[in-house]
């Protein structure tokens, strides 16, 4: 037994539901609250027409949009409701202090009503808007056009007027991060979380950014904040799954997608479960689940490629070449669709042109652990051992928590005899993927076995 590894896009989402969500109203005579965005999932409460909620974020899964909804008052209840049996309120002017911006897909909070007048009144003046407020939905707006350090001026205006002003900092480090300066973003987000600790949106992003530094720890940590802030948002779980993935922990992502596909069964959950399944030697799971992702998105490119490789770990190499292809014409600029398609087509990466290409992932980013674990899992596949074991240790020096190294070292030493290094790896492997129990198990029999002959 193997531990596969061909590292596809691991895909991470922004979770922000909003602090104060904004409200609706039921418009049909009856609707049922669902535990799940599904219309078979259990029926949480029933709510009759023009009762109150608030809609704290919403999601798309089959071209239909669901909204996650709670009580008037944020709870005790919360779940999940077609958001077209809704009517939202029109959003008024905010209150003089910094509210929290909700996603893209989420209107902005609702200010108070304004009272009513005589009935012959003058003409309605309108509250003069908040100078950090505007500070910030003019950076907000420059943000979107793409001129973000004058983005950054906004925002450090509406600093210099609202010091405590936990979104500023929020928006300047989303706005440090698209200018790759990512440790001043997460000092931006550290400043937020210190100011508004309730707020999901801000461990989100310095999740995200320690993903990017490969602080993978330290994501998952911010990402069960999240979830403890946000639990019913399926961004979140995907988050958490995502820096699981990329540290080489895929078993122990698999319950975080389980979670996100129960909550929103949308294409990305079923693709990164699917990326899970594959490099857990599941592949006929992760068959399902990528072809799932196909059928509620046709053009998704990567769960083309996590079929290819299921099909090439399963030793179909005319499937395999087949979705490779594919995924090359739905996204022509990537061109690792193109070459998994020549290795496979030349024998199952046996080729020259496809240890080059490794060999230049390698030299491209010296500093990151995945292109050494690629090269170190193509030189296993063909023998070259030593080369192998090289490359493994290599990606450890420089992400000692990449699970999948030490399970495909502890084989190589295995091989060699070495009894007491692959168990020592075997566990180490087990410790950062408690998940991996089934495979960890397995591999201690076949190392037992393996050493027994020896003697």
């Amino acid at each position: 037994m193997r531990l596969r590894l061909m590292l596809l896009s691991v895909v991470a989402l922004v979770c922000r539901p909003a602090t104060q969500p904004p409200p609706a109203k039921v418009n049909v005579e009856e609707l049922v609250v669902r535990a799940e965005a599904s219309e078979s999932a259990q029926a949480v409460k029933t709510l009759k027409r023009g009762d109150s909620v608030h809609v704290e974020f919403t999601v798309e899964i089959t071209g239909a949009s669901w909204c996650g909804i709670a009580g008037p008052g944020g709870r005790p209840w919360s779940g999940y409701v077609p958001c077209d049996s809704l009517e939202r309120a029109e959003a008024q002017p905010g209150p003089a202090t910094v509210p929290t911006r909700a996603t893209p897909d989420l209107p902005p909070a609702a200010g108070a009503a304004l009272p009513e007048g005589p009935r012959s009144p003058p003409p309605a003046r309108r509250p003069k808007p908040d100078p950090a407020v505007a500070a910030i939905d003019k950076g907000l707006a420059l943000l979107r056009s793409g001129q973000v350090n004058n983005a950054i001026a906004e925002f450090n205006r509406a600093l210099e007027i609202s010091p405590q002003s936990g979104e500023a900092y929020l928006q300047r480090a989303i706005a440090n991060a698209r200018l790759g300066h990512l440790e001043k973003a997460v000092k931006d987000c550290d400043e937020s979380i210190r100011l508004d600790p309730r707020q999901p949106a801000s461990f989100t992003t310095r999740g995200l950014l320690h993903d990017r530094l490969g602080r993978h720890d330290l994501a998952v940590k911010d990402h069960t904040e999240a979830i403890k802030l946000a639990p019913a948002h399926p961004n979140c779980y995907l988050n958490r799954a995502a820096s699981h993935l990329l540290q080489g922990q895929y078993a122990s992502a698999i319950p975080d997608l389980d979670k996100a596909i129960r909550l929103a069964p949308a294409p990305v959950a079923y693709y990164n479960r699917g990326l899970a399944y594959a490099h857990s030697g599941r592949d006929d799971a992760a068959i399902r689940d990528c072809t799932q992702a196909l059928r509620l998105s046709s053009t998704y490119a990567e769960a083309h490629a996590c079929l290819g490789l299921a099909y090439e770990h399963l030793d179909q190499p005319a499937q395999a070449i087949r979705h490779y292809e594919e995924a090359s014409r739905l996204n022509p600029r990537e061109d690792r669709y193109l070459l998994s398609r020549a290795a496979v087509a030349a024998g199952l990466a046996r080729t020259k042109h496809s240890l080059e290409s490794l060999n230049e992932a390698v030299e491209k980013a010296p500093a990151e652990a995945g292109p050494y674990v690629r090269r170190g899992a193509w030189r296993h596949r063909n023998g070259e051992l030593d080369r192998a074991l090289r490359d493994y240790t290599a990606a450890l020096r420089l992400d000692s928590r990449f699970a999948a190294a030490y399970g495909n070292r502890a084989l190589i030493y295995a091989a060699a005899g070495e009894k007491e290094k692959a168990r020592r790896d075997l566990e180490i492997c087990y410790a950062l993927d408690p998940g991996m129990r089934s495979v960890y198990e397995v591999l201690m029999r076949q190392i037992e076995s393996a050493a027994a002959q020896k003697r």
